[in-house]
């Protein structure tokens, strides 16, 4: 692998990406695990969801976990707190971390008490925001792979929503995600961004984290 492809990997699944991918799967793939929530089974919700409900919460979601984060960790950028976007160094990242937490932490209670309807993406959310301050909390002792939390996260939570719900149709996303993990973590490796250990212990985090909050609370 070049080190511009490894590049171009690292940005297209960046961290923050991945939630608007996991939910696009889950709304155009697997849309009965969203849209079929027992106390909510009418046409009014299916309804909702037929005539543009699931692209504008997409569009939602978008916002507030990439746009919004994004434009924090820019802003903390123009004013030097970061010294550069790809936050390399340990220290750089403890801010972002805790901001981006912060900002997943309030945008999964709005949705987990003000539309309730959207109970498994308000986990998701929570369990994202999870992973993020565990990754803070680690970052201040030690370098762990943002990147391979996200997506070994995404693995887990298809995982564990496939086993629970019996969405047949997240096998093949599962399988994709697990081809992607490899490649994002060669890619890692390459920009001499991680180490193995870095990239195998943020996996495991956003697995189990993932995994965990699903069986438990879905």
């Amino acid at each position: 692998m070049s080190e511009k492809i490894a590049n171009f990997i690292s940005i297209l699944f960046h961290p923050l990406l991945l939630p608007t991918y996991i939910f696009g799967v889950l709304f155009y793939i697997s849309p009965e695990v969203i849209a079929s929530l027992q106390s909510y089974q009418s046409a009014n919700v299916e309804s909702l969801i037929k005539i543009g409900f699931k692209e504008n919460l997409l569009f939602l979601l978008f916002l507030c976990t990439f746009l919004m984060p994004a434009s924090v960790i820019y802003y903390l950028y123009k004013i030097k707190i970061v010294s550069t976007l790809k936050m390399e160094e340990l220290a750089t990242r403890r801010i972002p971390y805790f901001i981006t937490f912060l900002l997943y932490l309030l945008f999964g209670f709005f949705l987990k008490y003000k539309l309730p309807i959207l109970r498994e993406i308000s986990l998701a959310i929570l369990s994202i925001a999870t992973c993020l301050f565990l990754i803070f909390i680690i970052s201040l002792y030690w370098k762990i792979s943002a990147h391979l939390t996200g997506i070994g996260g995404a693995i887990g939570l298809f995982i564990a929503i496939s086993l629970k719900k019996g969405a047949d149709s997240l096998f093949l996303p599962i399988i994709i995600s697990i081809i992607l993990a490899g490649l994002i973590g060669s890619a890692r490796l390459k920009l001499n961004a991680h180490n193995s250990t870095q990239i195998v212990a943020g996996f495991v985090l956003g697995f189990f984290v993932s995994i965990i909050a699903v069986m438990l609370y879905l």
